[in-house]
């Protein structure tokens, strides 16, 4: 199940990236290392 804006979602402690761009802090993670979806 894709996830959609608004979801929020559980994931393994180490499993994501965390980048910068344009002054925002993203944190990028893989669909396999998702625990949980809560439909928002």
């Amino acid at each position: 199940p894709p996830v959609k804006v608004g979801d929020k979602v559980v994931y393994k402690k180490w499993g994501a990236d965390e980048i910068k761009v344009g002054g925002f802090e993203y944190k990028l993670v893989k669909f396999e290392d998702l625990m949980a979806i809560i439909e928002g």
